[in-house]
């Protein structure tokens, strides 16, 4: 066991000559393994240690190092929550992406309805804080003065840009108006917007009323019932179990909101027809006691009369005239 050896590291590098023990110890420190070559003097040519055990006294189970235990694959990390990254919901495994129910035109138009009525009560309070802070005691002035026009119309676009878009990349992917309806707006994917996405669709709805609500009518007739801006857009607007774990809980019919909405839009009219005619009828009537009274003054023999009858300080006006 005298021999010298020649034997390659684990870098391929050829070390030598050097003592079988200096082999061994190289396999426990790692700088050679059992796949390096080795050769001695009286070898026909180099071989791997693996086969020169014996020679190099590599019999004890201590020999050799085992090979090295195979790593069990890490899970990967999941990223850190960053505050700055648009707001998206992926879509969940296992749900059938095919079983999607798109809102419907009169689904959408009610939910239309609703936001137009919530909207009235922000651009009240924006078009009476701007007229108090511009008033100058003339509040009709006020109202027509360029000034005041340009603050109300910017600051009512202002609110409409957010409260759509900041409610469609929203947590729900609604408007109030959608969401009394249970349905949502989602992209292509049906994964939930990001805020400039959502913004983007709400200035996209600028060509569906250019196209004279053209565009709003596609939701009608087109295949997935999107409008000219949701395919500008690349949106749609789904029932809100659409993309879900639970795609069976999605309305495939009249939903009860709706057909609320479709039954005060009936009755709506008549009511109204009701009330105007209530209302035409005192109008009326008081145009006609209206005449009666000037048609009074312009009689000299009635005149004084009712001059005398007129209410002053101390005087009860029902017990000198009686209106009926």
């Amino acid at each position: 066991m005298s021999e010298f050896w020649h034997f390659t590291d684990a870098a391929g590098a050829q070390v030598g000559p050097v003592s079988a023990a200096d082999v061994r110890d190289a396999l426990r420190t790692g700088r050679a393994t059992s796949t390096s070559l080795a050769w001695r003097e009286g070898m026909a040519g180099w071989l791997p240690i693996s086969q020169l055990g014996t020679e190099l006294g590599l019999s004890d189970p201590y020999g050799i190092p085992p090979p090295p235990a195979p790593v069990a694959p890490q899970a990967p990390a999941s990223p850190e929550p960053n505050p700055y990254r648009a707001p998206a919901a992926s879509v969940e495994m296992g749900v059938d992406s095919t079983d999607v129910v798109p809102a419907g035109f009169w689904r959408r138009f009610a939910a239309s309805v609703i936001d137009s009525l919530v909207m009235i009560i922000p651009v009240f309070i924006l078009a009476v804080t701007a007229g108090v802070s511009m008033s100058t005691g003339d509040m009709l002035q006020t109202y027509q003065s360029v000034g005041f026009q340009v603050i109300y119309y910017a600051g009512m676009l202002l609110v409409r840009m957010l409260y759509f878009a900041g409610m469609h990349s929203s947590a729900n992917q609604a408007t109030l108006g959608k969401m009394a309806l249970g349905i949502k707006v989602t992209d292509e994917q049906g994964h939930r917007l990001s805020f400039v996405h959502a913004l983007g669709r709400w200035f996209a709805t600028a060509l569906s009323y250019i196209t004279l609500y053209i565009g709003f009518l596609m939701a009608a007739f087109t295949d997935r019932k999107r409008a000219l801006h949701d395919m500008v857009a690349g949106t749609q607007v789904v029932d809100k179990w659409a993309y879900t774990a639970s795609p069976e809980r999605q309305k495939r019919g009249l939903s009860g909101c709706l057909i609320v909405f479709v039954v005060v839009m009936i009755v709506s009219p008549f009511l109204l027809a009701i009330l105007a005619a209530i209302g035409i009828s005192q109008y009326q009537d008081y145009v006609k006691r209206s005449q009666q009274l000037q048609g009074w003054l312009r009689d000299p023999s009635t005149s004084h009369h009712i001059i005398g009858a007129m209410p002053s300080p101390g005087r009860d006006w029902s017990a000198h005239y009686d209106w009926t």
